[in-house]
């Protein structure tokens, strides 16, 4: 699997550990009720099982079940149980790897406005994984993510528009997206910045910002318009 795909895994993962049901240990009653809504055929309750499996809470971590109940829910169209399946798939847990099945559940997921399926399917069709390499879709789910949000999409949207990679270069444009991926607290975005406004791309030059967005870049911290204007105090 590419660094970029795990990078968008682990971010999923971290989202899933913090949400209420996933960051509280499970009791015995309340697994007892999501199983009989699950076995009821409720897509949620069957999602939530799949994550209560997947990460050994309330019951022992067991891969094959979390994908057997992520499945049940993909089918009947729960986005996020079909991203993780996606994933599943993708990686081989809890089952033999199918990168035909993983691209085929991640577009259903970014169909229905997943965003961490949209980037991950416009990474998919970026590097030719598990599909035929195709620029012009990798740009244009990675539009709809970093429309959505994702900083991870911005910053690779960002850089197409820059080199003209599946769309008409575009400096400006580009620049845009890597402010905004950058104020959202990417550093590699602010380094990049920063590396723009030294040469004047897509932005008038100014070595002055150019080294705040670069101080924001080495330090880590997202780097608002407010952060910026307050470094020159």
């Amino acid at each position: 699997m590419s660094k970029r795909v795990m990078r968008s895994v682990l971010v999923v993962a971290s989202f899933l550990l913090a949400s209420s049901v996933y960051a509280q240990v499970v009791s015995a009653k309340t697994l007892a009720e999501y199983q009989k809504l699950a076995n009821e055929n409720n897509a949620a309750a069957q999602l939530s099982l799949g994550g209560f499996y997947e990460k050994g809470n309330g019951v022992p971590a067991d891969l094959v079940l979390a994908r057997s109940w992520y499945g049940k829910a993909a089918a009947q169209g729960e986005a996020m149980a079909q991203f993780n399946l996606a994933l599943f798939f993708m990686m081989g847990k809890g089952g033999p790897a199918d990168k035909a099945e993983a691209f085929k559940w991640m577009t259903m997921s970014a169909d229905q406005g997943f965003m961490a399926a949209q980037n991950n399917l416009a990474i998919m069709y970026d590097e030719g994984n598990g599909v035929p390499r195709n620029a012009k879709l990798a740009f244009a789910w990675f539009e709809k993510a970093a429309n959505a949000g994702s900083v991870s999409a911005q910053v690779n949207l960002a850089g197409m528009l820059r080199t003209g990679r599946g769309v008409e270069r575009d400096f400006n444009k580009s620049a845009v997206w890597y402010r905004k991926a950058a104020e959202a607290g990417s550093t590699s975005a602010a380094d990049r910045l920063s590396y723009l406004y030294s040469i004047g791309q897509g932005v008038p030059k100014d070595m002055a910002l150019s080294e705040k967005w670069k101080i924001m870049a080495t330090a880590g911290a997202p780097a608002t318009t407010a952060t910026i204007a307050n470094k020159a105090d």
